[in-house]
C-alpha cells in the first residue's frame, strides 16, 4: 500500500406513483417535440426522401468499412463523429477510497469503462500524467485494486488533485464527476456518506496512517462532493497579459480561466436542510446545486444506479471469475461440497446467497432464531440448497458491522440446513457469487440490484427509503408488487416462493423473468442515455473552438 505525501436551489420530489410516468415521459420527450412541429407538407416529404437516400448511402459506406459503433475509438483524441475532444482531464470522485460498500467500487469501474469506451478518455498509461482519467478521494492510496477497483490505479486526495489541476496549464482545470455514495451513514441513522462531513469519511478508513493522511489533506468539508471552482487556477494580478492603450491610460486584463464541468452522475436524492436528523450540510448541498448536469436515483431528474450496468459491461469477466475462483472457493467448504453431488462436472451450483448487514435487530433475542428457521425453510424448498452468508463491505470504525459476522455465526449455529460464511472482500467476487446463486436475500441495495440485473429470485429485508424507491421506479412490476419482506419469518412465503411456484398451480412460477429482463434492459438503456448526455459536456469543443487535444 502506498500513502503519498499530501501533494439555493429548491427541488420538489414527486410522489412515488408519479415516478414511472416521469421516466417514460423523459424517454419520449424528444420524439414528442419533433411531432409537434410536423406539418406533413409535400415539401418536407421531399426533403425527408432526400435525407433518407443520403442516410442510406452513408450506411452502405459504413457497412463496407466494417465500422462498429460499440468498439473503442481508433484515435482516442478523435470522436466517432469526427469532432475533436476538449483537452481536459476528468476526476472521478467517490467513496471508492475504502471498502465500506462494494457498490462504491462498482460505480468507479462502470464510469471508468464507459468514459474510455464511449467518450475516448485514457486511463491505462503507466504514468498518470499521460492519462485523462484520474480518481479522487479523501486520501491518496494505490492498494484498492485488491477490492476490485480498476487495476493499478492510484486514488489521489482532493488536495493532491487540486494542485495538479491548478498546475496543469495544458490539461486543466480538471472536470469532475461525482460517482455516488452507498446507503445510509453510521448506524443507519445519517444520510449517505457523501453527504456527511469530511471527518466522518476519515473515520471509516481502516488504518491510522490513512486517517492521519486524509485529515492532513482536507480541503473541503464535504468528503465526496467537491466544488469545481476549487480546481481552477489561482490568478495573480501579475499574470495580466492583455495590455491596451486608451486615451486615459493603459489597461491590463487578466487571462480568462477556461471552464470546467461538474457532473452528478447518479446520486441519492440529497436530504433537505429542513430534516434536522438527516439533512445534508450546506457544503454538500451547494455543490450538488451548482452541478452542470444532475442525475438522481430517487427524484427528478432520474438516473438509474450505476450497478445496473455491471452485467452489460463486465458479464463475461464476472462469469469467468465465478468459474475460475469463486466456484472452487465455495467447494473448499466441506459442508458446501457435500451438498453439491454434480459439482465435479461444472454443472450449476445450488446455493442461496444471503447478505445481512444491519445489527439493530441484535437486541431482539428471538431474531437470530427466527432468521435461522426462515433460512432453513428456504433451503428445504430449494432442494436443501446451502446458505452462503457473505459481506457487502468491510467493518468500518464508525459504522455497524457490515457483515454482521456475530449474527451470521449465531444464525448458522442455529440452522439445521447447511450453511457457510464466505469472507470475500472483492466487489467482483460479490457480483460473481450473485451471478451463480439460485436465489438471493439481502439488506444491501446494491446486492439487490445485482440480483435484479442477473434475474435472480430475490427478496429484500429491512429496506429504507432508497430500497422503496428502487422497487417503485426501476424494479419489474410483478416483483415490485410484492414489496419488501415485512418479517424474516416470511422470507419464503412472501419473498421467494412466487419465483418458483404460485401456490395454486404447482410448478408454474407467478413471477415472470420476462418482466425482469425488460425492466433491466430499460434501466440499462436509461443509464446510457444519461451517461451520453453528460459525457458530451466533457468531450465537445468550447464555443470558440479552442482547447482541442491536437490543437
Amino acid at each position: 500500500m502506498l500513502i503519498r505525501a499530501k501533494g439555493k436551489m429548491k427541488r420538489r420530489s414527486k410522489a412515488p406513483d408519479e415516478w414511472a410516468d416521469l421516466i417514460q415521459a423523459g424517454e419520449n420527450s424528444d420524439d414528442d417535440n419533433k411531432n409537434k412541429n410536423h406539418t406533413g407538407k409535400v415539401g418536407r416529404r421531399v426533403v425527408a426522401v432526400a435525407v433518407g437516400v443520403a442516410i442510406l448511402i452513408v450506411l452502405m459506406s459504413v457497412s463496407k468499412k466494417g465500422t462498429n459503433l460499440d468498439s473503442e475509438p481508433q484515435n482516442r483524441n478523435q470522436m466517432r463523429d469526427g469532432s475533436k475532444r476538449r483537452n481536459r482531464k476528468v476526476v472521478l470522485l467517490g467513496p471508492h477510497d475504502r471498502y465500506n460498500d462494494f457498490g462504491d467500487i462498482i460505480a468507479e469501474r462502470v464510469v471508468s469503462k464507459l468514459l474510455v469506451d464511449r467518450a475516448g478518455f485514457v486511463y491505462d498509461e503507466p504514468d498518470d500524467q499521460d492519462n485523462t482519467l484520474l480518481l479522487g478521494g479523501v486520501v491518496t492510496r494505490d492498494d484498492m485494486d485488491h477490492h476490485g477497483l480498476t487495476p493499478h490505479k492510484t486514488i489521489y486526495s482532493m488536495k493532491a488533485i487540486q494542485k495538479m489541476s491548478r498546475d496543469d496549464v495544458k490539461n486543466g482545470p480538471y472536470d469532475i464527476v461525482f460517482t455516488g455514495g452507498s446507503g445510509e451513514g453510521p448506524g443507519d441513522e445519517g444520510p449517505a456518506i457523501l453527504y456527511e462531513k469530511h471527518k466522518d469519511a476519515v473515520e471509516i478508513l481502516e488504518m491510522t496512517a490513512l486517517r492521519n493522511s486524509a485529515t492532513a489533506d482536507r480541503v473541503y468539508d464535504c468528503p465526496y462532493l467537491f466544488p469545481k471552482e476549487l480546481l481552477l487556477p489561482i490568478v495573480d494580478k501579475t499574470m495580466g497579459t492583455n495590455t491596451k492603450k486608451h486615451a486615459t491610460g493603459i489597461v491590463t486584463t487578466l487571462p480568462r480561466p477556461r471552464k470546467n464541468y461538474a457532473i452528478v452522475d447518479s446520486l441519492e436524492t440529497p436530504p433537505t436542510k429542513d430534516d434536522k436528523t438527516k439533512g445534508a450540510p450546506l457544503a454538500c448541498r451547494r455543490v450538488v446545486a451548482k452541478a452542470d448536469h444532475m442525475g438522481l436515483r430517487g427524484s427528478k431528474p432520474f438516473a438509474p444506479d450505476t450497478s445496473v450496468m455491471m452485467k452489460e459491461l463486465y458479464g463475461d469477466e464476472i462469469k469467468d471469475l465465478f468459474e475460475t475462483q469463486v466456484r472452487q472457493e465455495l467447494l473448499n467448504f466441506p459442508q458446501f461440497a457435500s451438498s453439491q453431488p454434480k459439482a465435479k462436472d461444472s454443472s450449476p451450483l445450488n446455493y442461496i446467497a444471503v447478505q445481512h448487514e444491519t445489527v439493530k435487530h441484535m437486541s431482539d433475542t428471538a431474531y437470530a432464531q427466527d432468521l435461522a428457521e426462515a433460512l432453513d425453510e428456504v433451503s428445504r424448498n430449494l432442494g436443501n440448497a446451502p446458505v452462503v452468508f457473505f459481506p457487502a463491505g468491510l467493518v468500518g470504525r464508525a459504522v455497524g458491522d457490515h457483515f454482521s459476522y456475530a449474527l451470521s455465526t449465531e444464525v448458522a449455529g442455529k440452522m439445521k440446513q447447511p450453511s457457510v460464511l464466505y469472507h470475500t472482500q472483492h466487489a467482483f467476487k460479490v457480483a460473481a457469487l450473485i451471478h451463480g446463486a439460485k436465489a438471493v436475500v439481502s439488506t444491501n441495495l446494491h446486492v439487490y440490484i445485482l440480483s435484479f440485473v442477473y434475474q435472480k429470485p430475490r427478496a429484500m429485508w429491512h429496506g429504507g427509503v432508497h430500497h422503496e424507491t428502487f422497487l417503485k421506479v426501476w424494479e419489474a412490476g410483478d416483483v415490485a408488487s410484492m414489496g419488501m419482506v415485512s418479517s424474516v419469518r416470511d422470507t419464503w412465503k412472501q419473498g421467494l416462493q412466487q419465483f418458483f411456484v404460485d401456490g395454486t398451480n404447482e410448478g408454474e412460477p407467478k413471477i415472470s423473468q420476462t418482466q425482469t429482463e425488460a425492466a433491466s434492459e430499460k434501466a440499462t438503456r436509461l443509464y446510457l442515455k444519461n451517461f451520453d448526455k453528460w459525457s458530451n459536456l466533457l468531450i465537445t469543443p468550447t464555443e470558440k473552438e479552442k482547447d482541442y487535444d491536437n490543437e
